[in-house]
């Protein structure tokens, strides 16, 4: 686990986090959610333009791992 989150497309620094809370206290209409790192982006897309079936692909091989023991 520690290894992916050493990657900076999996994680955010602290102060990159910070500057994204205060942004969305600040707003006057804040956001439902706010995306912080390149790995979130790709994932919205994802969900967006490829469909379900494209979706559920991603979401079985990401998660493959760890309900096979």
């Amino acid at each position: 686990m520690a290894r992916t989150y050493a990657s900076a497309l999996r994680a955010s620094t602290p102060e990159r986090v910070a500057s994204v809370v205060l942004k969305a206290l600040e707003a006057e209409h804040p956001r439902s959610r706010y995306v912080i790192t390149p790995m979130a982006r790709a994932l919205i897309a994802l969900r967006r333009f490829g469909g379900d079936r494209v979706w559920d692909a991603a979401m079985r091989r990401q998660f493959r791992s760890s309900l096979v023991s």
